[in-house]
């Protein structure tokens, strides 16, 4: 009896150590870094199950056993979420950490930004080299259908998805403050308040600036005076495909085409760039003075003045300063 009972005991003390190393052992395997030597994003596809999974992650070298991988999920009745996209496994995350983050269903988010005043030619070619992004563009946009601003997106997500939004944003900024425009503009519709929103943006990357700009060009149209745009006639030479790399000639100012507001008056046939919100409700409530000119004053801003006499001084100016190179500060 004795003997049996030093056996049981014997037996009953191997089987409880054999049962902490393994869980021991487990909690090790488990725990342990990963073969990831750096932070990782991988895309699960859609109704990818546990043996696919864990393929993409032993193929992107972020676990050596498939297997053992394989095994920790069934073990635990960890469930696989059937929410496919793109995770973020950072470098050396274990196999339960690995596991946790596909569970939580936190996908990648990714963000594509459209700087204001872009034409749409250099939109859609940044969006066909973003990452992530999949699909031909069916429709190329209308020059001045998208609002440059940040969008986010998944892994997967369609390009012809971007575009809509992009055009749905613009749409509604002009709805929610067409209403609040100032009394009298020579603005009739969207279209025109766009194109001088794009003349604007186009003119000046000065947030204060823009409704003092938008006043000088609406004061022009009001006494049916020659917009006298240089982008719009860079514009018209480019057709906001590529930055013209030279100096306007006088050939190109006298050079007839619709977007040459040096030639004819009023607005160009069309908008020049995509405006953004801002340049837009700069459009919409103009500074309202007799300022008629502006030059630049060489430190990204511009002077401004109500007749052409003290136009041309500036003018001169600025033109010596630039040739002696004297400090532009002084201009100030």
């Amino acid at each position: 009896m004795s003997r049996l009972f030093i056996w049981l005991s014997v037996l009953s003390a191997t089987v409880f150590i054999l049962v902490i190393a393994a869980v021991f052992f487990f909690k090790l395997i488990v725990g342990a870094p990963s073969l990831g030597v750096s932070n990782k994003n991988i895309y699960i596809p859609p109704g990818a199950g546990l043996y696919e999974i864990s393929q993409i992650f032993y193929q992107s070298h972020i676990i050596n056993k498939p297997l053992l991988f394989e095994w920790v999920v069934r073990i635990n009745s960890y469930k696989i979420p059937v929410r496919s996209g793109e995770y973020f496994i950072p470098k050396g995350a274990s196999i339960s950490e690995i596991i946790k983050i596909i569970q939580s269903g936190r996908t990648v988010v990714r963000r594509f930004t459209v700087p204001e005043g872009l034409t749409t030619y250099q939109i859609i070619s940044r969006l066909k080299q973003a990452e992530g992004l999949f699909g031909q563009i069916n429709n190329i946009p209308k020059e001045g259908e998208l609002l440059p601003e940040t969008y986010f997106y998944s892994f997967g997500d369609k390009r012809n998805t971007i575009i809509k939004r992009m055009k749905k944003a613009r749409n509604e900024v002009l709805e929610k403050y067409w209403d609040s425009r100032q009394i009298g503009l020579p603005i009739k519709n969207y279209q025109e308040l766009i194109i001088l929103a794009s003349i604007v943006e186009k003119e000046t990357s000065i947030k204060e600036e823009r409704a003092r700009v938008a006043g000088v060009f609406v004061n022009r149209l009001r006494k049916r005076m020659r917009l006298q745009s240089d982008p719009t006639v860079i514009y018209g030479l480019t057709a906001g495909r590529k930055n013209l790399e030279r100096r306007l000639t006088r050939k190109d100012l006298m050079e007839s085409n619709p977007y040459n507001t040096y030639t004819f008056l009023g607005l160009p046939q069309g908008p020049i760039a995509n405006p953004g919100k801002q340049s837009i409700l700069a459009a919409l409530n103009p500074v309202k003075s007799d300022e008629l000119f502006f030059v630049a004053d060489g430190l990204g801003g511009h002077r401004f003045s109500e007749n052409l006499s003290e136009h041309n001084n500036n003018v001169r100016r600025w033109r010596a300063l630039k040739k002696n190179k004297i400090d532009l500060q002084l201009w100030r």
